[in-house]
């Protein structure tokens, strides 16, 4: 069976972040709590590729939740989200979210 995955993030809505969000055209309140996925693999090779870019292992769920960014490879990241026809997600992304108080965690299937 193979595995797809996702980086989903969790924080509060801004509209000045907007562009890194899948809620970019939605009428949200700043500060509400979302939950958003920033890249979705289909696929274990992809997966796999996503989960060493975070810099954790796909296969150790100890290491799954709220990821450490020091440890994100962000150029890769966008190498990887530009392959996968993915335009939301960037490494400018990720920290800007992160520094608005964003939480982000790798979420396996199969």
């Amino acid at each position: 069976m193979g595995m797809d995955a996702e980086l989903i993030g969790i924080g509060p809505y801004s509209s000045e972040l907007s562009e890194f969000m899948e809620y970019e055209d939605l009428d949200v309140p700043n500060g509400t709590i979302v939950i958003g996925t920033l890249v979705a693999c289909s696929g274990s090779s992809s997966s796999r590729q996503l989960a060493q870019i975070l810099g954790i292992s796909a296969h150790n769920f100890q290491h799954h939740c709220n990821l450490d960014v020091t440890k994100i490879n962000g150029y890769e990241l966008d190498a990887l989200a530009r392959s996968l026809g993915n335009d939301v997600c960037s490494r400018e992304g990720i920290f800007a979210l992160h520094r608005a108080g964003w939480k982000f965690h790798f979420k396996p299937n199969g």
